[in-house]
């Protein structure tokens, strides 16, 4: 497999953590940072939550332009605000989730979004990242 060459600076927290991921405590970053990598993509594919066509358009819809906070769990705490955010203020949102675009409620919606762990919805975040990422591959 093709390498690149990267510079990539860690905090100390980081170091931490890059000397729990490596297999003998001591710091390796490149196996540190590509195993974090790997782990991470195999995670957010399997704890992706299940909804419907309709469902993902819309919460693609509802994260149109937005840039997600640099602190991925405080934003995570906030998905279910941005929905209901999106759901009042969004026509679009509320077209793709029902025919109705005055209609304000979806309860089976909402309560499967409430549902979500945050784990799920970082998953979910990264499903928005992909559509929303022409090239990503």
């Amino acid at each position: 497999m093709a390498q690149t060459q990267k510079t990539i600076r860690f905090n100390k927290e980081s170091d931490a953590l890059v000397a729990q991921i490596s297999p003998t405590l001591a710091i390796n970053y490149n196996f540190a940072t590509n195993n974090v990598f790997h782990r991470y993509l195999v995670m957010t594919r399997h704890l992706t939550p299940e909804f419907n066509d309709s469902e993902w358009q819309a919460i693609y819809q509802a994260f149109n332009g937005r840039l997600f906070n640099a602190d991925i769990e405080l934003e995570a705490k906030a998905f279910y605000f941005s929905i209901k955010e999106a759901i009042a203020y969004d026509e679009t949102v509320r077209i793709l989730l029902g025919d109705d675009p005055l209609q304000t409620e979806f309860p089976e919606f909402i309560a499967k979004i409430e549902a979500l762990t945050i784990p799920q919805i970082i998953a979910v975040f990264q499903k928005v990242h992909e559509f929303w990422t022409p090239d990503f591959k």
